[in-house]
This record gives C-alpha cells, sequence and structure tokens, in this order.
C-alpha cells in the first residue's frame, strides 16, 4: 500500500549558517554548494607514465538490434523515467519500433565518440534518511 502512495513532499527545509531556507533557488543552492565541496580537483600534471599498454586495445565493437531489443525487454515498466521524460513503460510497448533507431543512435555515438546530451545528465533526488531534516 505505502508503495502505491504518490505523497510528495519535496525538499524540506534546509538549514545554512544557522539561517533556514525554505525557497526552492535557495535550497538548489545550498544543495549545489554542499555537492560541491565533497568533490576536489586533482592535480594531473604530475602522473608518472607506465611502461607497456595500460589497457588492451578494442576492436571491431559493433551493437546489435537484437542487443538493444533485449535490453529494452529488460527494462522495469515500474521505475522512473530519465531526464529524457520517456517512461519505461512505453519504451517496452515501443520496443519493434524504437530499437532500430536506438541501435542507430548507439552505433552513430560509438563511430563520433560523442554522447547524446540526455546520456549525459542525470536527476539526482536527496533522500532523508535520519536526523533532523532541516540540517540536510
Amino acid at each position: 500500500m505505502k508503495a502505491q502512495r504518490q505523497d510528495n513532499f519535496g525538499i524540506p527545509p534546509l538549514k545554512q549558517n544557522s539561517e533556514l531556507c525554505a525557497n526552492s533557488k535557495g535550497k538548489a543552492s545550498i544543495m549545489l554548494n554542499e555537492f560541491t565541496s565533497v568533490f576536489t580537483r586533482e592535480d594531473t600534471s604530475n602522473i608518472p607514465t607506465l611502461n607497456g599498454q595500460p589497457y588492451p586495445s578494442i576492436e571491431n565493437l559493433q551493437i546489435h538490434q537484437d542487443g538493444v531489443t533485449k535490453l529494452l525487454k529488460d527494462l522495469d515498466p515500474n521505475k522512473a523515467s530519465g531526464p529524457d521524460n520517456i517512461p519505461c513503460r512505453l519504451l517496452k510497448q515501443l520496443i519493434q519500433e524504437l530499437s532500430p533507431v536506438v541501435t542507430a543512435i548507439c552505433c552513430q555515438s560509438l563511430e563520433s565518440g560523442i554522447l547524446p546530451v540526455d546520456w549525459t545528465e542525470a536527476i539526482i533526488s536527496p533522500i532523508y534518511k535520519k536526523g533532523n531534516a532541516a540540517n540536510y
């Protein structure tokens, strides 16, 4: 029953520097500051080089429509859609129509070395676990 409930209260007010922030823009800024504070930019100018090939080369990698069809069949229709807003249920229902198109996009991406922008994005939802929700 709990899984069927559609309650969505969003992100509770967040506290930063002893001030409570309830507006969306302020909460987004607080979360951005928190996420960026935990990532560091490494100094890559002094990386030693190793002898030999570090990785074997991958030759003749091919993407086949049968493989794409199988991956689309394995999607969970109850999962939320990603940044493209295409529901998994719709992807599963249109496998025969979509698998040639998705295969062509994957092959073109592999050949060009460029990913579609939607494939580089994600929807991140902070999940309250314990303690005071305002301190998140």
